[in-house]
């Protein structure tokens, strides 16, 4: 063996011995080492294990619970069904909070996240911006929604923020009613037709995707309704493999192979920009400003304000957050609202009573929505039973202090609001029952803590549209009680899930008549 090939050796080893030493940093030192610090402040959680952290304990914890797809239909129960999201769908958060408390600690693999569902601590972290930040829990999520409002994180979150908060005025929202109403009113029509000729059952979370998408197209992106048509199909294509990703293990660089799964993704992701670029030109063609896609294009364009600029990618990524929480979120908060009412029948007579007396049979407008207490009531304590978005991740660069806690840099946090809104400490024995009730004095009085309520999140970083989703909801929900009745199907499979949104596995089966 001559120097250079013993050098070459002496090289190679260690390099190996350097990766080596980083892997085991990695996988066992730094883990163990943060383990033992939140242990020594009171924070416990299933052990670490080398490499794959708890998924050998989610692994026994999921093993033994049914699927989705298996789970028995509330009509054959009876109407007081309990809605027990946590122990069904998440059995280790139900029983990791038991064991440890309100605040542990569980690996991702080698990556350590913190559980916090105690609401003073929640709204500490709401209201520390700067501290907490976004995580994004998969890369597949970034496909989704792109780097818009939703992750953007200081002077760019609060740039997009200012362009986009003047189509959510309170002014802007009472112009929208009557997009709304005139959107309902051909679903209505249809469903009159649909009920002649097809029979009275319909799959009420498809309709009222359509409808939702309809508004959405209206009021935010007036333009190639085929266009809109195309780029919500290819989103809930897109959000259904995000499921599926979420379900197997992440290896960090795998989404980088040439694999089905992955080249699907890819070739999805790509002709969702196509449609997006296409959908922006045509825009760009016309000339009002007062639309969302319409504010944000003069932002783009925006010569002389750059401080309020935003990038041909910036607007991309925008519109695809506004498209997913647009047509998605509002649409299932109104499926489990009928859901719920065509169980509980009695809600739902309480309802039309109060729109009856309230509306007088008039279409409803702005300041008529704001009078419909038993209707609000129903949608906040569907929000509760079913949060579109069941969790929220934050994640500190450097060592922060949480209450009486230390957190390290780089750790992420998970809020589980459907955790949070399920908490019999805060809500009472009946948690897991649909009891619009509980806010006949408004939301701060609903529970113990008001941070135990905030399916919109809460905070500097409240959801933008809220507002919108809500009125939009209150409008559906008032002109559908005006013209039907309606109860729960036979047919209907009560199978929620919630790894990306709160959804009707096999859809919501809803039998309707006309009043």
């Amino acid at each position: 063996m001559g120097g250079l090939d013993l050098l070459s050796l002496v090289f190679g080893l260690v390099i190996s011995l350097l990766l080596l030493r980083k892997f085991l940093l990695v996988v066992w030192w730094i883990p163990r080492n943060i383990e033992k610090q939140f242990r020594n402040q009171g924070i416990k959680g299933p052990s670490y294990k080398f490499i794959v952290g708890s998924f050998g304990e989610l692994a026994k914890i999921y093993g033994s619970k049914a699927k989705p797809d298996e789970v028995v239909p509330p009509i054959a129960i009876g109407s007081q069904i309990k809605h027990t999201l946590i122990q069904d769908l998440l059995p280790h958060l139900h029983l990791w909070i038991k064991k440890y408390g309100k605040v542990f600690l569980y690996w991702y693999g080698p990556s350590p996240r913190v559980v916090v569902t105690d609401p003073e601590l929640i709204k500490e972290m709401l209201n520390n911006t700067k501290s907490f930040i976004k995580a994004i829990p998969h890369p597949a999520i970034y496909d989704l929604v792109g780097d818009g409002l939703l992750f953007a994180e200081g002077e760019i979150w609060a740039r997009h923020r200012k362009i986009i908060s003047p189509f959510f005025t309170i002014e802007a929202l009472k112009g929208y009613v009557q997009t709304c109403i005139s959107s309902n009113n051909e679903m209505i029509k249809r469903w009159n037709d649909l009920i002649l000729s097809d029979g009275p059952e319909f799959e009420v979370h498809h309709e009222f995707r359509m409808l939702t998408k309809d508004i959405i197209a209206r009021t935010a992106f007036p333009s190639n309704f085929k266009q809109v048509d195309r780029i919500v199909e290819l989103q809930i294509k897109q959000m259904s493999m995000l499921t599926q990703a979420l379900r197997t293990f992440y290896i960090p660089g795998s989404r980088f192979l040439p694999t089905p799964f992955n080249i699907e993704s890819w070739m999805l992701r790509r002709e969702l920009e196509k449609m997006f670029r296409e959908l922006i030109k045509s825009r760009d063609k016309s000339s009002k400003d007062n639309d969302l896609l319409g504010l944000m294009l003069s932002a783009t364009n925006n010569e002389h304000d750059k401080g309020n600029k935003m990038s041909p990618k910036e607007l991309m990524d925008e519109c695809r957050i506004f498209f997913v929480a647009g047509f998605e979120t509002t649409s299932l908060l109104v499926t489990w609202a009928f859901v719920l009412m065509g169980i509980h029948t009695e809600w739902q007579d309480k309802a039309r009573h109060e729109v009856e007396q309230v509306l007088q049979g008039k279409p409803p407008d702005y300041d008529s929505l704001a009078r419909l207490k038993i209707v609000n009531m129903i949608l906040n304590e569907t929000l509760r039973l079913y949060s579109p978005a069941p969790f929220i991740m934050k994640t500190v660069e450097k060592e922060t202090k949480l209450g009486d806690l230390t957190i390290p840099a780089g750790i992420d946090l998970e809020i589980p609001l459907i955790a949070v809104h399920h908490d019999s400490q805060q809500w009472g024995n009946d948690v897991d029952q649909f009891n619009p009730a509980r806010f006949s004095e408004g939301v701060v009085k609903a529970s113990k803590h008001p941070m135990a309520f905030m399916p919109f999140t809460s905070g500097a970083r409240v959801c933008i549209g809220m507002n919108f989703a809500m009125m939009e909801a209150k409008i559906t929900l008032v002109m559908m009680l005006q013209k039907f009745s309606f109860v729960i199907s036979p047919n209907y499979k009560h199978s929620p899930d919630c790894l990306v949104t709160t959804s009707p596995v096999h859809g919501a089966h809803i039998i309707f008549r006309k009043i």
